[in-house]
């Protein structure tokens, strides 16, 4: 599980405002070896952002996203990998 919090300071227009980020972000994954020929590792996270603003004319922003990763190795011929 990751998760993120930040806070930054901008402009617009000459006014000063704040926006906060908050972000969180479960993962599933495992890892699959065949008779040390083929490794498969598959990933899926699903992140959780919300974004607020000090100023009225930015509106809160919440949306979800969807990630899917699939990592690949195999073992024959000896030490051919599929780089990241």
């Amino acid at each position: 599980m990751n998760s993120n919090l930040q806070r930054a300071i901008s402009f617009n227009n000459n006014d000063k405002f704040a926006s906060k980020l908050i972000s969180v972000s479960p993962n599933l994954g495992f890892t699959y070896t065949w008779k040390d020929i083929l490794e498969i590792r598959p990933r899926y996270s699903l992140s959780f952002n919300k974004n607020e603003y000090d100023i009225a004319i930015f509106e809160k922003e919440e949306f979800f996203a969807h990630n899917v990763r699939l990592q690949t190795a195999t073992f024959l011929p000896k030490n051919l990998e599929w780089p990241q």
